[in-house]
C-alpha cells in the first residue's frame, strides 16, 4: 500500500538506472567478453541492457567485497560454470523496489542467476533465470 507505480516518474527518480534484477524492459541486450591481454583468460562477461547499468560478471575468481563496501545499482557479480550453464552470484545491490509489484528490496538482497544457452530448430536461445534472496522483505 506504500508503493505506487507512478513513483518512477518522480523527477528525482527518472534518471535512476534499472537495478540488476529488473528485466521488465525486454529491450536489446549485449554480452561481451573482457579478456586479459597477457594471459588471454576471460576476466569478465560484460552485460548491458538498454537503459541499465553495465554489469560485469567476474570470472577470474575474485572475492566479493566486504559487507560495508559501496552498493551500486548493478551490484557485484561473480560467475562460475556448472556444466554448460553459468551461475552468477550478485551482492551489494542498492535498496529499491521489485518493479513488477512494488515489493521493497533491501540492500541485503543477493541474487543467484543462471544463464543457459539452448538450441532449438537451429536457433540459439538464452534462458536467464533469476532468484532473489532478501532476508528483510522476502522472508
Amino acid at each position: 500500500m506504500s508503493w505506487s507505480a507512478a513513483s518512477v516518474t518522480m523527477p528525482e527518480r527518472q534518471c535512476n538506472p534499472l537495478p540488476a534484477d529488473d528485466f521488465t524492459d525486454n529491450s536489446g541486450m549485449r554480452i561481451w567478453k573482457e579478456i586479459d591481454p597477457a594471459s588471454r583468460q576471460i576476466i569478465a562477461f560484460q552485460t548491458e541492457w538498454l537503459r541499465s547499468t553495465n554489469t560485469p560478471i567476474y570470472m577470474d575468481g575474485r572475492p566479493h567485497p566486504a559487507e560495508y563496501a559501496a552498493h551500486t545499482w548493478g551490484g557485484f557479480s561473480t560467475g562460475t560454470w556448472e556444466g554448460d550453464r553459468l551461475r552468477v552470484k550478485t551482492t551489494h545491490l542498492k535498496e529499491d523496489y521489485y518493479r513488477r509489484n512494488g515489493v521493497p528490496q533491501s540492500d541485503r538482497t543477493t541474487m543467484t542467476e543462471y544463464l543457459i544457452r539452448r538450441r532449438f530448430d537451429n536457433q540459439d536461445y538464452l534462458t536467464w533465470l533469476t532468484v532473489a534472496y532478501d532476508p528483510v522483505y522476502l522472508t
